[in-house]
């Protein structure tokens, strides 16, 4: 993720609808000292697949996934990302296929593009 500058990854099942994401600040999280008290196999736990690593994890990071329309508008996304506390929400077509993806980010360049564009 680090190496492309990615923060988060989606993750689809055999058909392509986006079922899960997980974010690089998820990860770096998995390693808790309760995990190591407890015992937990960190590193094993890495070798599992990405669903399975979810449930071991306990986090159940994947009930937290929140998807826009294509069609929804720049205002309802950052409504529903500001109302949920979301850092990005998912963009998927009628069959929940993911198309892309609004982050905080995108939000913050659009509107200083847009300010500077209305100082000129």
């Amino acid at each position: 993720l680090q190496q492309h500058k990615i923060s988060a990854i989606g993750i689809t099942n055999t058909s392509g609808t986006l079922i899960a994401a997980l974010s690089a600040a998820e990860l770096k999280g998995a390693v808790t000292t309760d995990n190591l008290e407890d015992g937990g196999d960190i590193i094993g736990s890495f070798l599992l697949p990405i669903m399975s690593y979810l449930n071991y994890s306990g986090r159940h990071l994947y009930e937290r996934i929140r998807c826009l329309k294509s069609d929804s508008s720049m205002g309802h996304a950052v409504l529903k990302m500001a109302s949920l506390g979301l850092h990005r929400a998912w963009v998927v077509d009628d069959d929940g296929k993911p198309v892309g993806i609004v982050s905080l980010t995108d939000v913050m360049r659009a509107t200083v593009s847009q300010n500077e564009i209305v100082k000129v």
